[in-house]
């Protein structure tokens, strides 16, 4: 039986890159993102770590390595990225700022995993002879392009996008690691750098799906760079067999996870359509590569229908496709790099829906790395002296479009003002903005967005329910009755929802059918206090005070310390003729909160009535200290004196 001849170990560059070039790398990175550590959470960041509970806590580290599985958190089945936001939570809290400074750090070591890996690859044994002399250049600019481009600013700036930089670190430090084992001389060295690549490859795994393709990758690169055929590979790099084994790491993930919390969905999207929407959106990646702008944070969740509607794009993508799988075989350089694109994009952008966003300029981390590598090694085939003149000028641009765009991100609200300005068919920056409106008190703006929001999502009911309530604010209850009439033909059960209706009604002195809403609360919501409180006012406003008398106490029963309530009990006592039933009613407002003037005028009033004038008067006092100026009051006051008998 015959041996097969292993090949000579690959060579470690003659030229050890100085210290000048990390520096420098990483200089870049840190200049460009250093106006992004005071940004605010924004997007997904919310729920993935404001509303995370599994990361207040670093010790054990079994807490938080079982994130919460709730859909679109962002962090379901991915421990090891949850445990790096656990860190970040021991460091500030839910202060943004340690969590921009890590993102930025792990950027910036992914960039120098990117030059490490170029540089040995170019001055491998397949490329030496034509690349040695131009390893460090163009791998300098490779990386330099790459980590500074304004494409990867969303996966950088937002916090929760630590996805894709963090799988992306792991992902290079897997090939990085097969590179440093094929170049090494001993069998510890191989066994050490073996183990790192397998290592990375587990890590990758619990940070996101997109790692499954990490071993497909692997072997591409060790038969393109390294070994020259699948055969010698099979027989002497046993490295492949751990990486495809940290597949089961990943499926037990996902076994517990069932479709990454929701965010996959064949009901709504089927995978036809789902790989029509992808025709486009990699057609924007591609024109994003090359031109980046306009930038959308949030494409929302739009699907394409019809081939007809991207028939230009799809055939484009195939003539690519066919185009790469001839390169493979005949120029296998170029062909690693278009397979490194499409193989790397593939599982968020082929035919599995991801229905929460079907295109995210985010899936671009690390398939743009092999754009910026052809860019930069075409540049240097024609021109080699002007390689690092050439990458340093355009990576100056870059570097301020990112600084640019990083600016943005310091307001939500301008994110989503400007996501909107370039793509305002997505309905989710109306919803953020009138959110935002909202919290600002600004009624009339977010009516205004809560309209453009419900024209693309008209069947949203939470949505429109939030436009109902704040068409009541600015006293347009006709339209909001209607919002409220059409949510009950679906959501008759729904509580909260009946009595903004009844107290719309209410509002707008339609008494009987108020009462009438406000009697079926009852009946079906439980005789919770407020109810019957609810119940209680609109059968005073009614005139129907005898009615309304046993609410209210029952009310002030259920709810003993609710002054307010007690006051009102009061009002209707008094107006039933029943003033020192009133009188013990208003005292026990008072008591509960001292503060309540009306009910201390009241409570002077009934104790008058009831012939206890000296207790009026300092009823009267008390409602004094709180309202000083107040004519009636005065005059209530010496009114009450003049009958202290003498």
């Amino acid at each position: 039986m015959s041996k097969t001849t292993p090949p000579p170990p690959v060579a470690a560059p003659a030229n050890q890159p100085g210290a000048l070039w990390v520096v420098a790398l990483l200089c870049a990175v840190a200049l460009a993102y250093s106006n992004t550590f005071r940004a605010p959470f924004i997007f997904d960041d919310t729920q993935a770590i404001v509303d995370n509970p599994s990361i207040r806590q670093l010790w054990p580290p079994t807490t938080a390595l079982q994130p919460p599985s709730d859909r679109g958190t962002g962090v379901a089945g991915r421990p090891v990225l949850n445990l790096t936001l656990a860190v970040n939570y021991a460091v500030s809290g839910v202060e943004p700022w340690s969590y921009h400074v890590a993102n930025t750090l792990i950027h910036g070591l992914a960039a120098l995993t990117l030059f490490g890996l170029v540089r040995r690859t170019l001055a491998g044994p397949v490329l030496r002879e034509q690349w040695s002399a131009q390893a460090t250049p163009v791998a300098f600019g490779s990386a330099l392009l790459w980590a500074l481009h304004p494409l990867q600013t969303e996966s950088v700036t937002c916090a929760i996008q630590r996805t894709e930089s963090l799988v992306g670190l792991f992902y290079l430090l897997t090939l990085y690691s097969l590179a440093r084992a094929a170049a090494a001389t001993t069998t510890p060295a191989r066994a050490g750098w073996s183990l790192a690549g397998i290592t990375a490859c587990a890590l990758g795994m619990g940070t996101k799906e997109v790692m499954v393709t990490a071993p497909v990758i692997a072997l591409l690169y060790d038969r393109t760079f390294l070994s020259g055929s699948f055969r010698e590979i099979r027989h002497q790099r046993w490295l492949h067999y751990g990486l495809f084994a940290t597949w089961a790491l990943l499926f037990y993930l996902l076994a517990g996870n069932p479709l990454r919390g929701g965010t996959a969905g064949y009901e709504s999207v089927s995978s036809w359509e789902y790989l029509l929407t992808q025709c486009r959106g990699i057609v924007i990646y591609l024109k994003l590569s090359l031109w980046p702008h306009p930038l959308v944070m949030d494409y929302g969740t739009g699907v394409i229908r019809r081939l007809p509607e991207v028939l230009p794009q799809a055939i484009l993508l195939v003539t690519l496709a066919l185009g790469i799988i001839w390169a493979c075989w005949r120029r296998p350089v170029l062909g690693f790099l278009g397979a490194w694109f499409f193989i790397i994009l593939s599982p968020s952008s082929s035919v599995v829906p991801l229905v929460t966003q079907t295109i995210a300029e985010h899936r671009m981390y690390l398939p743009l790395a092999a754009i910026a590598v052809l860019a930069v090694g075409g540049l240097a085939r024609r021109s080699p002296k002007l390689v690092l003149p050439v990458c340093v000028a355009i990576a100056v641009v870059f570097a301020g479009l990112t600084l640019s765009r990083n600016r943005l991100y310091r307001s939500p609200a301008a994110v989503w003002h400007d996501n909107l300005a370039h793509y305002p068919e997505n309905p989710r920056p109306y919803a953020a903005l009138a959110r935002f409106a909202d919290e600002a008190g600004n009624f009339p703006e977010a009516i205004a967005h809560y309209e453009n929001y419900l024209q693309l999502r008209p069947a949203d009911e939470d949505m429109r329910f939030n436009y109902a309530r704040d068409l009541v604010k600015v006293n347009r209850r006709p339209e909001a009755l209607g919002q409220f009439e059409k949510l009950l033909t679906t959501r008759p059960g729904d509580t909260a929802l009946r009595i903004n209706y009844a107290t719309c009604l209410l509002a707008q002195r339609r008494l009987p059918e108020a009462i009438r809403q406000f009697e079926i609360i009852l009946g079906f919501a439980g005789h919770a206090a407020q109810n019957h409180f609810n119940l209680a006012e609109a059968l005073m406003q009614a005139g129907r005070t005898s009615d309304a008398l046993p609410r209210y106490r029952q009310a002030v029963t259920l709810k003993p310390n609710n002054a307010f309530m007690h006051s009102r009990l009061g009002d209707a006592l008094l107006k039933a003729r029943q003033p020192a039933d009133a009188a013990q009613a208003y005292r026990s407002a008072v008591t509960i909160d001292s503060s309540l003037h009306d009910a201390w005028v009241n409570l002077g009033g009934s104790l008058l009535l009831t012939g206890h004038p000296q207790e009026a008067v300092i009823a009267y006092e008390a409602a004094l200290r709180l309202a000083p100026d107040n004519r009636a009051t005065q005059d209530n006051l010496r009114y009450a004196r003049s009958q202290v008998p003498r």
